[in-house]
């Protein structure tokens, strides 16, 4: 009675297993990869890439914080035309000097990505000038 009971389980997981394949390839949820945020003067630059550009992705929403736990404000929805493989958004609405916290979400599965942080930088970079004085007293010695 004891090795039947075995077989009937063993056959019992394996058919789990066989009939649970199609519904979690139909469930898993549409990949984003390379979601980044960059720093720039004044500004952030966000972008992201899909797994499958063919895919109905519905739309994405781009959301912000202040604090890594949230709460998260949506601040741009993109809509998915089943073509584009990346996306790209600059965000330059914000406060002096903030870290802010971003999320991406795909609204047709509610899967979210990130959190990921950028602070932007408000001081203009640095650039350097030569004076032609400069260059003609080099190698000089005083």
């Amino acid at each position: 009675m004891g090795e039947r009971m075995k077989v009937y389980k063993l056959y019992f997981v394996l058919v789990s297993v066989v009939l649970a394949i199609p519904r979690v390839w139909a469930e898993s949820p549409l990949g984003v990869s390379d979601f980044k945020a960059r720093p720039l003067y004044r500004a952030i630059e966000l972008t992201w890439k899909v797994e499958d550009p063919s895919s109905d992705y519905g739309a994405f929403t781009l959301s912000r914080s202040s604090n890594p736990d949230g709460p998260y404000q949506a601040i741009r929805t993109f809509e998915h035309d089943g073509k584009t493989a990346s996306y790209k958004y600059i965000d330059m609405d914000f406060g002096f000097e903030a870290l802010y916290y971003y999320k991406l979400t795909i609204e047709r599965t509610g899967a979210t990505f990130g959190p990921i942080s950028a602070r932007a930088y408000f001081s203009p970079p640095v650039t350097f000038q030569f004076s032609s004085v400069a260059l003609k007293n080099k190698g000089k010695e005083r």
